[in-house]
């Protein structure tokens, strides 16, 4: 077995397979994906975007329709701030992490096709 075959081996051993992923709750999914857990000091000084996304969610759960558009420089926690946003305001069973495919898409198949692998 070749050097890259045996790290492919070696990392499908220890990876659990994807419904049992789906499932486990995020601290223990980020062991798996290389991302740190989001530490509430993190948050320290960003009062007014937490403010912001819980009245957006408020607003939601009240019936209202809308979009939370988050901006920022690559690496700057946009992605961080949308997760905890997301589970301080909502039940675990209504979060959807969409990623990104690598090279990119604005399609509504790959978004759609996405959002299906997410829910089964």
């Amino acid at each position: 077995m070749g050097k890259g075959k045996s790290k492919i081996y070696f990392v499908k051993q220890f990876t659990p397979d994807q419904p049992v992923f789906r499932s486990l709750p995020l601290y223990y999914k980020q062991m798996f994906i290389g991302k740190p857990a989001i530490s509430e000091n993190l948050w320290v000084g960003r009062e007014l975007e937490l403010h912001k996304i819980r009245e957006i969610a408020d607003r939601f759960k009240n019936g209202s329709s809308g979009n939370l558009l988050i901006l920022g420089e690559p690496n700057s926690g946009k992605t961080a701030l949308s997760l905890y946003g997301a589970q301080k305001n909502f039940s675990q069973s209504k979060i959807f992490n969409l990623e990104a495919i690598p090279q990119g898409s604005t399609s509504v198949n790959q978004l759609k096709i996405q959002f299906e692998t997410q829910q089964s």
